[in-house]
């Protein structure tokens, strides 16, 4: 029996829709996504990314600091690296850049999008690396509750700051938390010191470490070490010693039982969420001399970069750049009360930011220092720091100790 025309060319047409099916189905990309941290919105993005790429289906994974760290250098090392993973703003993609793990992406849409703060941490020889995922601000978490109970203003100098302490602590409410058993809590502190001491007027201070210049053993930075010794009329140093500086710090403000903590701002849902009768803020450091504002301290949220070795790289640049599509952006940022990278893109920010908003748009602000020194130096600031506080040392004898692994850092 001969088949009719019509029916060859419904049968031809069946074979050929069924051929392309199949063939759509074996060319659908598995996207790594491999990252440190995520807002909420995360979700309600990827989802809307495979719904736009129905090619591409993402293997979204977060393993949080500290395991992160480890997860990923294995990962990169084994050969086994994600198509699209992230990292600490800065630190890691400077190393990576030079061992060839990340792929140069000077020519996405969104670099021209980038803030200059956010496009200087992204840029290594004239060449971006990493969407910056936006950034916080660190400063002091401030109750005001406590602060009216001792009629007490909120402080935008040193001098009021002490003044603001000592009638606190006549009061009778703790002034001060900090914790230097891990010494994250002095850390973050140290920084925001170092902004309001060094930074505000030097803007080469960093370059000239980095160069080999100038040491930490000098006059700008045992004052910021001595500042740190000096308030600690309104700390108990012996706590401080037993306290880590997580967790400890940030659940005695939650509780209400302490005027002000080192911090930063994305703590600020927590806050909200866990204590929502908590009336707080979060202020640059009153570090500075009487006749000047405070300058805040920012520190670069996570980054994403793309893997070199990757064999889905436009597929990882389409993902990176539907990050940074504004109306995208602006979703993720908002949901994690970041500050924005994108000149495109407004901070949405809890009310409790705004003065941390206002230094940060009036130009009063530095980087978080160890997103812009060499290699890992944090770690050996740390210990410089539990051994400052814990050991009694001279802010020299600390200082000199920490410039030794800051040398190690700087020739690698």
């Amino acid at each position: 029996m001969k088949m009719n025309l019509k029916i060859k060319l419904a049968f031809g047409l069946l074979i050929a829709t069924g051929m392309t099916l199949v063939a759509a189905q074996g060319s659908q990309i598995t996207l790594k996504v491999f990252t440190l941290t995520a807002p909420d919105s995360i979700k309600e993005l990827n989802a809307a990314f495979e719904k736009e790429n129905p090619g591409i289906k993402l293997n979204f994974e977060i393993v949080p600091d500290p395991q992160y760290g480890t997860a990923i250098n294995a990962r990169l090392a084994g050969g086994d690296a994600p198509d699209v993973f992230g990292g600490h703003a800065r630190a890691e993609m400077t190393i990576w850049q030079k061992t060839g793990y990340i792929e140069d992406l000077s020519g996405e849409p969104w670099v021209s999008s980038l803030n200059a703060a956010s496009k200087k941490l992204a840029t290594i020889g004239g060449k971006v690396y990493q969407f910056p995922v936006g950034g916080d601000g660190l400063g002091f978490m401030v109750n005001l509750d406590l602060l009216a109970k001792a009629n007490v203003k909120i402080p935008t100098t040193l001098p009021e700051l002490r003044s603001a302490m000592t009638k606190l602590q006549a009061a009778g409410i703790r002034p001060l938390v900090v914790g230097f058993k891990d010494s994250w809590s002095s850390l973050v502190w140290s920084s925001m010191i170092a902004a309001n001491s060094i930074y505000r007027v030097n803007d080469n201070a960093d370059a000239n470490l980095i160069a080999g210049k100038t040491k930490f053993d000098s006059a700008a930075w045992r004052g910021v070490l001595k500042s740190m010794r000096d308030l600690q009329k309104f700390y108990d140093m012996k706590v401080a010693l037993g306290l880590g500086g997580y967790d400890e710090v940030k659940n005695e403000f939650l509780a209400g039982r302490v005027a002000f903590i080192p911090f930063g701002s994305w703590i600020i849902p927590e806050f909200k969420k866990s204590n929502p009768n908590l009336k707080f803020a979060l202020i640059p450091y009153p570090g500075n001399p009487t006749g000047t504002k405070p300058w805040a301290s920012a520190i670069a949220n996570a980054s994403v970069m793309v893997s070199a070795s990757s064999k889905n790289k436009d597929a990882a640049k389409k993902y990176v750049a539907f990050l940074a599509r504004p109306e995208n952006y602006k979703k993720y940022a908002s949901s994690a009360s970041l500050i924005s990278s994108l000149k495109t893109v407004k901070s949405d920010l809890a009310d409790e930011m705004d003065p941390i908003v206002e230094a940060i748009a009036e130009g009063r602000s530095a980087t978080f220092p160890f997103q812009s020194w060499p290699g890992d130096t944090q770690t050996p600031w740390m210990d410089m720091l539990g051994k400052y506080f814990a050991d009694n040392m001279t802010e020299g004898a600390a200082l000199q100790n920490f410039d030794k692994a800051f040398e190690v850092q700087r020739k690698k």
